[in-house]
Formats: structure tokens, C-alpha cells, sequence
């Protein structure tokens, strides 16, 4: 019983902790670790810890005042201004889509399912879920799929890393001015 309080309070910080964890995340972040190895590995301990900040301040303001972040805009500003930053969020989550739709394509190839097969099936499965589906059961399947980041870790140490190299990435930050450096760190901290 204790075990279920204790993953009932941390659940949404698993789902929310893995959200970034879709195709253009994976392929920025396998990019990153191609181009720089283990240069930028200290940018996921402020990444971290800018998420955490960001999502505590928005789960407050909710619990707070029972409104959306677009509602509470709308409040303090002008109509203009929650109307652009809705447009703006708007634009970020059909890129976000587009971009795990084509993961979706992109799994389909590796295992020799048509796209034209793979892509439909996993949007009218996706609508299933959100349109007839209750708050528990995507609860429960975000939950679920949380545990296959698991294989993150395997992976991880199945590449046998140089753990001396890694820590040493991780505490001593290394900065470059090169533009290729600074755009990757940005797409590093906002994935596509």
C-alpha cells in the first residue's frame, strides 16, 4: 500500500520526466552525442533542473487559481499577446506531432511495415485513447510506456561507455562560441 501512495505522487513526475522523450528529442539528443560525445553531458543536470522548476510553477498556478496557463495569460495582458502566445504553442505541439509522426514512419521502416499502414493505424489509436478514453487510462498507458525508458539505461550500458569520460562531462562544463555548438546546445535544451 505504501508503494502505491509513493507512485501515486511521483507518477506525473515520470510521465512529465519522459514526455521529452519522442523522435526529435531521440535525434537530437543521438546527434549531440555523435558531434560532441560527452562535451554537453553537464547541460542535462540544468535542464533538469530548469524542468523541474518549470513544471512545479505550472502545476502551482493550476492548483492555485484552477485555470489554464492560456486563462491566466489572458488576465494580466492583452487579448494580442495571449492570442500570439497561444498561436506560438499552437505551432510548437503540430511540430511536435509532425516530427512523432515521423518517428512512428520511421520505426515502420525498420520493421518492414508500410508507412501508409503504420501511420493511420497509430493516429486512430492515438484519437481512441484521447477522445474515448478517460484521464486513468492514458494515466496508466503514459505509465506504462514510462518503463520502456528503461532501455535507455540498458542501452546506455550495454555501449560501455568510458565512465571516467562521462563524469568527467557531467561536472566540468565545456563551452564553445562555434555556432554549430550553440545551436546544438539550444535544440538540446528545446528539442524539435
Amino acid at each position: 500500500m505504501k508503494w502505491l501512495l509513493i507512485l501515486s505522487v511521483i507518477g506525473p513526475g515520470i510521465i512529465t520526466g519522459t514526455a521529452d522523450n519522442d523522435a526529435g528529442g531521440i535525434t537530437t539528443y543521438a546527434v549531440v552525442g555523435a558531434s560532441f560525445g560527452y562535451r554537453m553531458l553537464w547541460m542535462l543536470l540544468i535542464i533538469a533542473v530548469i524542468l523541474g522548476i518549470t513544471q512545479e510553477m505550472g502545476a502551482r498556478l493550476g492548483l492555485v487559481t484552477g485555470k489554464g496557463l492560456a486563462a491566466l495569460i489572458r488576465e494580466n495582458f492583452s487579448l494580442k499577446v495571449t492570442t500570439f502566445v497561444v498561436l506560438v504553442t499552437f505551432l510548437a505541439n503540430w511540430a511536435n506531432v509532425l516530427a512523432d509522426f515521423a518517428g512512428i514512419a520511421s520505426v515502420a521502416d525498420i520493421y518492414g511495415v508500410p508507412r501508409w499502414v503504420a501511420v493511420p493505424v497509430a493516429a486512430l489509436l492515438i484519437w481512441l485513447i484521447v477522445y474515448k478514453g478517460s484521464f486513468k487510462l492514458v494515466q496508466k498507458i503514459f505509465l506504462t510506456s514510462a518503463v520502456l525508458f528503461l532501455a535507455y539505461v540498458v542501452a546506455g550500458y550495454m555501449a560501455h561507455p568510458d565512465w571516467s569520460e562521462a563524469v568527467k562531462g557531467m561536472i566540468h562544463p565545456t563551452m564553445s562560441m562555434d555556432p554549430v555548438f550553440l545551436y546544438t546546445a539550444v535544440a538540446m535544451i528545446v528539442p524539435p
